[in-house]
């Protein structure tokens, strides 16, 4: 990556370019830094035997279907390997008022980001973000809607024969920014990430909102209907602080 070539020509903050011996050409000290990326969590719901509708487990379910499925795909470019697995949605938080209390999230930020030791130029990030948070046009969290299962990590089976339908939520911008530098002078080596999540906690509490929220709407009808149960996260998992406990973890 870019920032490699860069620390590795000498180009970097001195202080660690010096503590592996490389010459400092000129000292950058937000080289490899402010790195953020969006936080996914994955969930998996069960549904109903009687269900009226097929996903994409009854590929899995019925080889004989799959392979039919993929030699249609090879020879003609049609069929289910050339659809899309996926319905989107993207919204600023003010779009669902029950589930984000924008002014309490905002509040307790400030709060962090004034009592945190930060770079001028994430200072400034900071003042753009924040606007856009506060101004509720722009989209920050995103839901992703795929007819399948097997996607949430965990330690159970796909059930033989049933059909799932999974979410997965996005914090698209979340505030907590992390590193990515170089600990050696071998060119191949990889670099050393970290994310640094949940420098501020308005990253953790807004996925676990969104989270439990999106829970909220696959256990209500329509959809809830042909829902037996959620997979993983387990049911057991409802309140707020269980979600905040179990976003990190997961």
């Amino acid at each position: 990556m870019n920032l490699q070539l860069l620390e590795l020509s000498g180009i970097g903050n001195k202080n660690l370019l010096d503590s592996l011996n490389i010459t400092t050409i000129l000292d950058l000290p937000e080289v490899g830094e402010n790195l953020q990326d969006h936080l996914e969590w994955d969930a998996d719901y069960l549904l109903k035997e009687d269900a009226p509708y097929e996903t994409w487990d009854i590929y899995r379910n019925d080889p004989a279907r799959d392979k039919a499925a993929w030699e249609e795909y090879t020879a003609n470019r049609t069929g289910i390997y050339s659809a899309s697995s996926a319905t989107l949605g993207f919204f600023p938080l003010q779009t669902f008022p029950d589930a984000f209390n924008v002014t309490d999230l905002i509040t307790e930020l400030d709060s962090e980001f004034a009592a945190a030791n930060v770079s001028a130029i994430r200072k400034k990030q900071f003042e753009i973000q924040r606007r856009h948070l506060v101004e509720g046009e722009v989209a920050q969290v995103e839901v992703v809607f795929l007819p399948k299962g097997g996607l949430a990590p965990s330690n159970y089976p796909v059930e033989p024969g049933r059909s799932y339908l999974s979410v997965i939520t996005f914090f698209l911008r979340p505030f907590s920014a992390g590193s990515v530098h170089i600990n050696t002078t071998n060119p191949f080596a990889a670099a050393l990430a970290d994310p640094n999540y949940n420098q501020f906690s308005l990253d953790s509490k807004v996925t676990a909102m969104w989270t439990k929220f999106a829970r909220q709407v696959m256990l209500s009808d329509p959809i809830g209907q042909w829902i037996e149960r959620p997979v993983q996260p387990p049911a057991a998992i409802e309140t707020l602080e269980q979600w905040d406990e179990y976003v990190p973890s997961s």
